[in-house]
Parts: structure tokens; sequence; C-alpha cells
């Protein structure tokens, strides 16, 4: 796996300009990562862009795969990524978990002779790893209503038996010592 700055279909697949020889609709990028900022971008020649900030792994038309923190995507999926980012980190969530398919479809009437549409590989959801993470070890804090001894102790792992017990911290002050003159 190639490691690399950003992540973009000409750098994926090595071409610079635009893809050449587009034929019909062809596969030319499958990419997944994680993602919950962006940066907007705007150029004369370019337009608006966004680069994306996070972890993405993308293949490229030949099967080589790659991965890296920054990605940039065409019209329309960059702006559908930017709403889904805009959506679902606004409602609680810090990441946003996505997967597509980039095609580039022949059409003469386009600039460079063809335009992009992406698959999407799976619904776009937001996620937080914390929150990933307490569901995958099942993460259950003890009861603050726990109230008798036997559920308190059940909750601190003690045998049932055994009486839980509350510590109290010490304050404790360093002694006076006599100061020199």
């Amino acid at each position: 796996m190639k490691l690399l700055k950003k992540i973009s279909i000409g750098s994926i697949n090595s071409v610079r300009g635009g893809l050449k020889s587009i034929t019909g609709r062809m596969l030319v990028m499958a990419v997944a990562g994680i993602t919950g900022s962006y940066k907007e971008k705007t150029s004369e020649t370019m337009g608006t862009s966004y680069a994306f900030n996070g972890e993405f792994r993308a293949v490229n038309q030949n099967g080589e795969e790659c991965a890296g923190p920054v990605l940039f995507l065409p019209e329309p999926i960059q702006s559908l990524l930017k709403g889904q980012i805009d959506d679902l980190t606004k409602n609680g969530g810090i990441n946003v978990e996505f997967g597509f398919r980039v095609y580039a479809v022949e059409d003469e009437t386009a600039l460079k002779g063809y335009y992009f549409e992406a698959e999407s590989m799976m619904e776009a959801r937001a996620s937080t790893a914390l929150e990933d993470l307490t569901k995958r070890i099942n993460l259950e804090l003890p009861s603050s209503r726990a109230t008798d001894t036997g559920e308190r102790a059940a909750l601190l792992g003690h045998d049932q038996g055994e009486k839980a017990t509350e510590t109290k911290a010490e304050t404790r002050t360093k002694p006076a010592g006599k100061s020199k003159k």
C-alpha cells in the first residue's frame, strides 16, 4: 500500500491534467474514510474545492491501494460529502464514515470529455471514536443509585458476603517549621 500526502483521482492514478481515453463508464477510484472536517479552497482555474481531513483508503482502476490524511474529490461528490459532514456533525457526531465508488463517464459535451458520478458503498453515518469504543467493550458504569451494601459491593466487584467500605481521604499538612532570619 502506498502512503500519500493527499489522495485524489489524479494522484492515485498517476495522471496530471485529467484522465485519458475514457470510454463509456469507467471505475476510476473506490474510496472509504472517516472525516470530520474540511478546508475550502478557491482558485480561478479550479473553482471551489474541499480538502477533507481524516483517515482515507482508496483503490485505483488497477487495484493499487493507497492511504492518506487528506482527500480531494471531484464535483458533485465533494459537495455531497461536505453536506453529509455538515448535517451529521451538527447533530452530535464528531466524524463521518463513508465509502464511494467513483466513475468517469464519457460525455463529448463535457469540457474534458467526461464527467464524474459516484455510487455510495454504504450510508454515511455519524461516528465518534469514543462511542464506538464503548459499544465494542460494552462499557457500563456503576449506578449512582446503588443503595444497599450488597448492591454496592456487587458493582465494585466484591464478594456478596464482603462489606463494601468507604475510604475517607485525609488531608495532611506539613508541620510549621522554624523560620530562619
